[in-house]
């Protein structure tokens, strides 16, 4: 089974590629810096090597057309933020100004993917273990995490380190 997270920059993507990472599922964050070509996912899905597998990163809703495309049966859930909290959160972490076009960018994306095809809607604000469980439920039904380990994540703040996602920026496939 596959599915797919996605939303605007700091939404929580990496944790929530955390959270799903766990017993026979495994999600990728940023997958493509390893997998630079949208049409290779299949193959690189393969590496992880369980029988339930999804990627959590904002960059899918630029290249959601084509991911449904390879996976027509694949659940998609957008993690609703507003634009402008993710764009001042994206200039803290990044120190950059320039941030708003690419963002912007990406909600239109988001949009085109909310109106053909009607993904599940979940609010940044409500993010917490036992929202992510449900939503984990949905996606692979039968997902469990651990009580133990649901306290541990809602404690952490998981997200890419900002220098690296700075220098693989770059990396991204190009929207056609």
């Amino acid at each position: 089974m596959n599915f797919f997270i996605t939303g605007l920059p700091r939404c929580r993507s990496a944790w929530l590629a955390n959270f799903m990472t766990f017993g026979d599922t495994h999600c990728f964050h940023d997958v493509f810096r390893d997998c630079p070509r949208v049409e290779n996912l299949k193959d690189h899905f393969k590496t992880a090597e369980c029988a339930n597998i999804g990627v959590s990163d904002p960059a899918l809703a630029l290249f959601h057309e084509k991911i449904i495309e390879l996976f027509p049966e694949a659940k998609w859930v957008v993690v609703n933020r507003d634009i402008n909290e993710s764009v001042e959160s994206s200039m803290k972490a990044f120190g950059s100004n320039d941030v708003r076009t690419g963002i912007e960018t990406i909600q239109e994306s988001i949009n085109r993917l909310v109106v053909n095809h009607q993904p599940i809607m979940v609010s940044f604000k409500t993010m917490d273990s036992d929202f992510a469980l449900k939503i984990a439920q949905y996606l692979v039904p039968g997902f469990v995490s651990p009580p133990a380990r649901n306290a541990l994540l809602d404690r952490l703040n998981i997200q890419i380190d900002p220098e690296l996602l700075k220098k693989e920026i770059g990396m991204l496939p190009k929207c056609e």
